[in-house]
């Protein structure tokens, strides 16, 4: 379940990490190739600068355009990929940075950068009964990795901490927390969310 809830002054997390900030090292690569390759192309149409050039043009009548000027508008839409592009890298960085995983309060929390705000879930740690890590070749050459939760929460089944390092060192303080709250709690044993997927329909869980 999602909420906007702050976090108190005397939630001390246990335990906390962010993804790697080259979580989206591809799509950089991407954006750096797609800018150099639009200034590229706005300089070999007009060597003034991008800027200036569209500035000068701002206040012109549409009426007074023609055909004629598909090299400016070529300009315009490159300054156009540009800024979008900027944007959107800048967008992935934040949430790399501003994206949380951890433990407080016997709780697994996940704060997640989404647009202009943050959404929060939350999550018993005795409820967690799988773990999972996935690394991809990114993953394998930049030294991170996600790692998949599965939990009897009704509201969040499955959680995905995506882009952690040292994630085999993660899972090991994730597991040793869940079974000591377990252990806290007085539960001996955990129903899988496997067992609950096959259950006779109308039976409580």
């Amino acid at each position: 379940m999602a909420t906007t809830q702050t976090q108190l002054p005397h939630e001390v997390p246990m335990w906390e990490t962010r993804p790697s900030i080259f979580l989206y090292a591809g799509t950089y690569i991407v954006l750096v190739i797609l800018i150099y390759m639009a200034i590229k192309l706005a300089y070999a149409l007009n060597s003034n600068p991008i800027a200036l050039l569209l500035y000068s043009q701002w206040n012109r009548p549409w009426a007074a355009w023609s055909i004629n000027d598909w090299p400016l508008l070529a300009v315009a839409g490159c300054f156009i990929v540009v800024i979008i592009s900027l944007l959107h890298g800048l967008s992935k960085l934040g949430r790399c940075l501003f994206t949380r995983y951890m433990v407080v309060n016997e709780q697994l929390v996940v704060r997640k950068f989404i647009g202009l705000g943050v959404v929060e879930y939350r999550i018993e740690m005795y409820r967690i009964v799988d773990f999972m890590q996935v690394q991809m070749a990114s993953g394998g050459l930049f030294g991170f990795a996600t790692i998949n939760l599965r939990s009897t929460d009704a509201n969040n089944p499955s959680i995905a901490l995506v882009g952690v390092r040292q994630g085999s060192r993660i899972i090991e303080i994730l597991r040793n927390e869940t079974e000591r709250c377990r252990q806290k709690k007085g539960i001996q044993e955990f129903v899988s969310p496997q067992m609950l997927n096959n259950q006779p329909p109308g039976r409580s869980r």
